[in-house]
């Protein structure tokens, strides 16, 4: 089974809520979903939002909720499968070589999901479900 998306994630190191009124008032994005960090010191901070500017979607988040920056730049892409296994195949091809933030597991939003750099310094996100 192929990948059903490939989607920009945007990492704003705390300023996401600056970023999504930017992009709104500058490219006319609108917000299909945002959802805030509810505990610690980034409580209230943009855990995932996801925005839309034309046809055209991307995420953003303020980022790790550890303060950490994260190698490989602010961009991350953003793999969505409908198929766990080549999901989790394409997580593992991804990874060799390269280094796991997040192990492709169960997550309390749905589904499964898993973050890496690959040896190249690339990020992706990986989910299935």
């Amino acid at each position: 089974m192929a990948v059903r998306s490939i989607t920009p994630y945007l990492s704003l190191r705390g300023k996401g809520v600056e970023a999504i009124e930017f992009y709104e008032d500058t490219l006319g994005a609108t917000v299909d979903v945002i959802k805030h960090f509810t505990q610690g010191e980034d409580a209230g901070k943009v855990m995932h939002a996801e925005l839309r500017v034309g046809a055209q979607r991307f995420y953003l988040s303020d980022g790790s909720p550890s303060g950490e920056k994260e190698p490989g730049g602010l961009v991350t892409l953003s793999l969505e499968y409908d198929d766990v296994e080549t999901a989790r195949a394409t997580f593992e091809k991804l990874a060799s070589g390269g280094k796991v933030f997040y192990d492709f597991a169960e997550v309390p939003w749905g589904g499964l999901f898993g973050a890496l750099q690959d040896r190249f310094g690339i990020n992706w996100m990986v989910s299935a479900g």
